[in-house]
């Protein structure tokens, strides 16, 4: 992702954030399942996927001749 143009890199960086703040808010409650510690630890399996899968992508691209 070093090469990524900043505009992913807020917009990875902040759902981030935002799903690491879900799942902290989703454990102050009681003990089980709760909305907010599914949906932040979701969405942050979702952002590393898609974080993985952009540069997995990259690279292959980068690596296919031209032409």
């Amino acid at each position: 992702l070093a090469a990524v143009s900043t505009t992913w890199l807020w917009t990875f960086g902040i759902a981030l954030l935002l799903a690491r703040v879900l799942h902290a808010s989703g454990l102050g409650g009681s003990a089980g399942y709760s909305f907010g510690r599914f949906a932040g630890a979701a969405l942050t399996f979702v952002v590393l996927l898609a974080m993985a899968a952009l540069g997995i992508w990259r690279f292959v691209a980068a690596a296919m001749p031209a032409g």
